[in-house]
């Protein structure tokens, strides 16, 4: 049986697959509030999420579903657009010790650093 793992706002945090029979003891020792539900294994955790009813007497999500996530939700999940100026910049070994060695040439001969 394939399932997916999910917290108690409904997002999917994980996938698995056990024998049916063991479905229930998956979770027994999970972190509190993260649950299992049986699932296509075609379930995307960045377009869907899990929606329910509440939670039963044992804990438990009450009528759990998985659904796409709105537009909205998708929109608000993408990670903010880092401006060129500010990305990470690969360099080798060599020329960051080019690098400092223009900087140790610049402060002996108290020029000024221009970029």
């Amino acid at each position: 049986m394939e399932y997916i793992k999910f917290n108690k706002a409904g997002k999917i945090i994980g996938q698995g697959s056990c024998q049916n029979h063991l479905f229930r003891e998956q979770f027994a020792n999970l972190i509190p509030e993260e649950f299992g539900l049986p699932s296509p294994t075609n379930t995307d955790e960045k377009t869907q999420k899990v929606t329910f009813n509440g939670f039963d007497d044992s804990g438990w999500p009450i009528n759990p579903q998985i659904i796409n996530k709105t537009p909205e939700e998708l929109e608000a999940e993408k990670p903010p657009e880092i401006p060129p100026e500010k990305r990470l910049a690969h360099i080798t070994n060599e020329q960051l010790q080019t690098i400092l060695d223009r900087l140790a040439a610049l402060e002996e001969e108290k020029l000024p650093l221009e970029l």
